[in-house]
């Protein structure tokens, strides 16, 4: 049997999340009832204190019937928290900040210095969304010097690191795609992440040393600003 692919795994989660939904709405309403009919056995109760006749009798089948609308409710709470549970076993997923189906798919990057900034803003923000331990883990691995392989990762940043690489592949082009072509572990997202930070992050130590060995090479004719321009 095939293993699942990550378009399965995205699948899976999306049925997940409707049938969450599609319960917490069936449970709101099911509960608004519940309490509604627990406010009418109430005055009823009280009315019928002061009755004769079938009064005791109704009265426990009203309480029958509120109970029997409890039971509903335990149970659809029951199945919320097995659905909430198996989507938190999917490999690499982790509960998101808001529906990523609201969201609009980042732009491609194709390796444009200039576009970096933007793009790895929204990108960054797109990632927080699916996962705000995701981000995390890119904002600490972007200062890393040197890579971390997947199997040396806890089994969460693992899944989140693979998961990471889907996304990266179906959004970058050129040059910037190159960085999963070339690795020796095309599903290290969280590598990718760090090599792109370190070519196109202006603060990483590794730019500021190609600036100056540029700068060394550089022959400068005078003192006119236009050239420093030039340069930079």
């Amino acid at each position: 049997m095939a293993a699942p692919t990550a378009a399965d795994m995205a699948e899976l989660v999306a049925r997940l999340q409707a049938l969450e939904g599609a319960l917490e709405r069936r449970i709101g309403d099911l509960q608004a009832t519940v309490d509604r009919q627990q406010l009418e056995i109430q005055a009823l109760t009280t009315e019928l204190a002061t009755q004769s006749g079938n009064s005791t009798e109704l009265i426990a089948q009203l309480q029958v019937k509120f109970k029997e609308q409890e039971e509903v409710v335990t149970a659809l709470a029951e199945q919320l928290a097995e659905v909430r549970r198996a989507k938190g076993a999917v490999p690499g997923f982790a509960p998101g900040v808001v529906d990523t189906r609201l969201l609009g798919k980042p732009d491609i990057f194709k390796g444009d210095a200039a576009q970096w900034k933007d793009w790895k803003l929204v990108f960054s923000a797109y990632c927080g969304a699916i996962s705000e331990q995701l981000e995390q883990e890119m904002i600490l691995v972007a200062a890393k010097e040197t890579r971390t392989p997947n199997a040396d990762m806890t089994p969460e940043v693992r899944g989140l690191s693979i998961q990471l690489s889907f996304m990266l592949t179906l959004l970058l082009r050129g040059q910037a795609l190159d960085k999963i072509k070339n690795s020796p572990e095309p599903r290290n997202g969280l590598e990718t992440w760090r090599l792109l930070a370190r070519e196109f992050e202006p603060l990483v130590k590794a730019r500021f040393g190609g600036m100056l060995a540029k700068l060394l090479r550089t022959t400068f004719t005078g003192t006119s600003p236009g050239e420093f321009d030039a340069f930079d």
